[in-house]
């Protein structure tokens, strides 16, 4: 079995397998291919969550996910998006996302572009992570750093 999309999922505290697996049964298929799901427990070891268990994190992973649904489906463009102040600072969500950018656009041989489809400089790269250092400093400032309850509670209503 290849997974060769995983998607991994930060739990602000522990979690019992039991109030995942409702919402887990809903995310069972990304598309027609099926959606595996570990969890990490508290002693650090990655499993297939279990009831009975508290997780840290999870990451969902799927077989033949880009094969099948993004290079047939997407029309050509796989946009990813990142909802900064709804993540943590501290895990550098901007530059974990440019890294699973870079990974997946070499295996699946495309570029990675901007939003007018020009390809991201490096110098562009710079100045977003600027900005994102000036909003991160202003939520903090403010008591609300980027990942809080108190952010997400806002920002979702």
């Amino acid at each position: 079995m290849r997974i060769d999309c995983i998607v991994p999922l930060y739990l602000d505290t522990p979690v019992c397998a039991e109030k995942m697996m409702p919402l887990m049964q809903r995310l069972r298929y990304a598309g027609s291919n099926p959606v595996f799901i570990e969890g990490q427990t508290e002693a650090g070891d990655w499993q297939m969550v279990q009831a009975g268990v508290f997780y840290l994190m999870l990451q969902f992973g799927a077989i033949n996910f880009l094969r099948d649904d993004l290079n047939n489906k997407s029309g050509g463009l796989i946009q990813l998006l990142l909802d900064a102040p709804l993540v943590d600072s501290k895990i550098q969500p901007f530059q974990t996302m440019y890294a699973y950018a870079q990974a997946l656009s070499e295996r699946i041989g495309a570029r990675i572009v901007d939003d007018q489809k020009r390809p991201v400089s490096e110098r562009a790269l710079h100045a977003i992570e600027m900005q994102l250092g000036v909003l991160y400093e202003t939520l903090e400032a403010a008591g609300m750093p980027a990942g809080s309850p108190a952010v997400r509670r806002l920002l979702s209503q």
